[in-house]
């Protein structure tokens, strides 16, 4: 019996230490850098400024910038978790032709921008509020900001701390929490609530963070936003469902607009509901972004 009992013992000793190990690099992976290349599309008519600027803890953030000639309005774009700023592009083709100064950019950790730990929208608040202050010092007073996914929360996240030139806000498949987001995460690819295989590795990348993930709240913080703010979400989204959504929405105490796409999962809306999409966005951007 006492030999079974030492042989339980040492299986048991290895599976935690392989469990402790595999969390440890779980959660590396959860908040990984994803550098990429990016390179702007050759044989297109429009003529983007490769821009440099400072989130507002100095971490250094590439992106495009597209100028329109006599206007002081201006969208800025966000992209979702782990893309750069080339996924944005349809948008800002379709912004600039609308007579809109564009700039999109690389969150930290992204694209080419310096790398950086990816906190799903947390610290990426710096990088939203240090792309509006560069645009602020080149005389853009009325912007909007546009967020998917991760961008989505991002903007949402710094609610509280938009400045006055900030008009109008389009939050695209935003989760509502950040706890929940990473339960979805852990259902969807391993069929398991994050409690389980989470156990450790969810612990591990806050403190890796240095943050606590029930501070991480959309839903919390979007009672501070003042400006007008459209909502998209999808009706088959996993990873930001139907029900946050509604919840973001009813939270929301501004002057607010939601827009549920049948059948959306979590897509790019812009390429899934592309007439519908310019028709509801264009006209609501051009309500608060015009004289």
């Amino acid at each position: 019996m006492r030999k079974w009992l030492r042989y339980f013992a040492k299986t048991l000793g290895v599976f935690a230490f392989c469990f402790v190990i595999g969390s440890w690099i779980v959660a590396g992976i959860l908040i990984a850098p994803a550098a990429s290349k990016v390179t702007w599309p050759t044989g297109l008519a429009y003529s983007p400024k490769d821009v440099t600027f400072p989130a507002t803890d100095g971490v250094k953030l590439k992106g495009w910038f597209l100028p329109q000639a006599n206007s002081t309005s201006a969208v800025v774009l966000l992209h979702g978790v782990r893309a750069n700023r080339d996924s944005m592009l349809a948008r800002a083709f379709w912004l600039h032709d609308l007579g809109y100064n564009v700039l999109l950019y690389d969150a930290r950790g992204c694209g080419e921008s310096d790398p950086a730990v990816l906190s799903f929208g947390c610290y990426e608040t710096r990088d939203l509020l240090g792309s509006l202050r560069w645009l602020q010092m080149r005389g853009m007073t009325k912007v909007g900001c546009i967020g998917c996914s991760q961008g989505a929360a991002t903007v949402l996240l710094a609610s509280g701390q938009l400045p006055l030139s900030v008009r109008a806000v389009v939050a695209e498949g935003s989760y509502a929490t950040l706890r929940d987001t990473v339960d979805d995460h852990f259902r969807m690819h391993t069929r398991l609530p994050s409690g389980y295989f989470g156990a450790l590795a969810v612990p591990m990348a806050e403190w890796k963070l240095g943050l606590n993930m029930d501070d991480v709240s959309p839903l919390h913080e979007i009672r501070k936003l003042k400006v007008p703010l459209f909502i998209i979400g999808g009706t088959s989204d996993d990873l930001a469902p139907p029900t946050g959504t509604h919840q973001l929405y009813d939270a929301a105490a501004c002057e607010k607009n939601l827009w549920m796409i049948e059948w959306a999962g979590h897509t790019d809306f812009f390429s899934y509901a592309e007439d519908q999409y310019k028709q509801r966005i264009g006209d609501f951007l051009r309500s608060h972004l015009w004289p």
